[in-house]
């Protein structure tokens, strides 16, 4: 059986992001050491939380303007949290070809409500997904198999027939142990070459 349907992961895959920057723009906003809101967001796990949706984005600006040192409004936070995203254009075309040689595209992302927002608003060519699988509305994040079979429940799709893409080692191979065929996505030179030799471009 031939691959029918491509799942992808977004962040450092189809876009560019990064969360240093992130800490850097909140820590500016709100007076706090990138120190800190590197602890809130990773050793705390409210990133964590948040893109698994059991945090909201009143209650995370709430934690963070507790004892800042600065005035701030929730959507200066929210700018300086999403102002992160930088286009991949190789990727984008590759979605475009894929799209048109007739596979089912679907995008799996830990992600938060904030990031996938801005992220939909500025990159028009994730319209040509079918299906977009975001962990704060699943309660679920990679590398749980859960958000994966949903994926697959939401195609129609088996894992045979489906091919994953993600920069995350853990994720690829919790894929895999599913049956799911993957590829631990480094570059996008990487990743033609892969896909032509599955047979898929």
């Amino acid at each position: 059986m031939g691959y029918r349907t491509i799942i992808f992961d977004l962040g450092n895959v189809l876009v560019n992001f990064s969360h240093q920057k992130m800490f850097s723009q909140i820590a500016s906003l709100t007076g706090h050491t990138i120190e800190h809101i590197e602890d809130l967001l990773v050793t705390h796990r409210m990133g964590y939380q948040y893109e698994r949706g059991l945090l909201s984005s009143e209650e995370i600006y709430e934690i963070f303007q507790k004892d800042a040192p600065k005035t701030f409004e929730i959507d200066e936070f929210l700018d300086a949290a999403t102002s992160i995203f930088h286009p991949k254009k190789e990727m984008e075309t590759l979605v475009e070809t894929l799209k048109r040689k007739g596979y089912q595209l679907i995008l799996i992302s830990n992600t938060s409500r904030p990031h996938y927002t801005h992220i939909a608003q500025n990159y028009p060519f994730l319209s040509q997904f079918d299906h977009i699988i975001l962990s704060y509305e699943v309660g679920a994040i990679k590398p749980e198999k859960e958000i994966f079979e949903y994926a697959l429940k939401k195609g129609k799709t088996t894992p045979s027939s489906s091919f994953f893409i993600d920069d995350l080692l853990e994720n690829v191979l919790a894929a895999e142990h599913l049956g799911i065929r993957s590829h631990h996505f480094t570059s996008p030179s990487h990743l033609m070459e892969d896909l032509v030799k599955h047979g898929i471009l």
